[in-house]
Parts: structure tokens; sequence; C-alpha cells
């Protein structure tokens, strides 16, 4: 998290569709407990925060993914078009991206 508290300071943090969703998921099992809407409308009204849509655009980088996931697929794709690190405790991505930073 230190990572992501030191990018609100001074960069943009993409955040696919996807990872909301899985947020809400996550949610609703009772697994996180934050409040969804809340979070949802820091966000939106974040400067520092892009909410990234799961569009025709994404959709032509994801389809060059292959052996991932679906959802890590979108994850990966936002991380490539907007040429940013990706933040992940998942090992498995850094074959996929070169700028993958363990958290």
């Amino acid at each position: 998290m230190y990572l992501i508290k030191e990018a609100e300071k001074k960069d943009v943090i993409f955040i696919p569709i996807i990872v909301l969703m899985e947020l809400l998921y996550l949610i609703e099992k009772g697994r996180v407990n934050l409040p969804f809407m809340q979070t949802l409308a820091t966000i939106e009204n974040s400067s520092n925060y892009q909410i990234v849509p799961l569009d025709v655009e994404l959709l032509k980088t994801v389809v060059a993914i292959d052996g991932l996931e679906t959802h890590d697929r979108i994850i990966m794709a936002v991380a490539q078009d907007t040429n940013t690190p990706l933040i992940s405790k998942d090992r498995e991505l850094l074959k996929y991206h070169s700028n993958v930073i363990w958290e």
C-alpha cells in the first residue's frame, strides 16, 4: 500500500473497471469491509484516479494477451495501454508485463 499512497501524491492511478467489479464481489461476500459506493465516489472525485472502462480499444489489447484468466488479461491490457507499472501480488503477471511491482 505504500507505493499506492506515494503514487496518490503525484501520479495518475488507472483502475480497470474489472478491479472495481472484483472489489464489489469481495465486499458482497464479506471478505473486504469497505462501503462500496463511498469508495467508488472517492475514486470518481479524485484527480489522481482514472477508471478505465472495458471498450473495443482495450479489448483489442486483451486479445493479444494469452495465458491469463479474463480479469487478469483486462488488468494487464490497461497497464500495457497506459504504459504504466502494474502493482500486484500475483507473480504470474511478471511473465506478461515488464513493469510489475510486487506489493
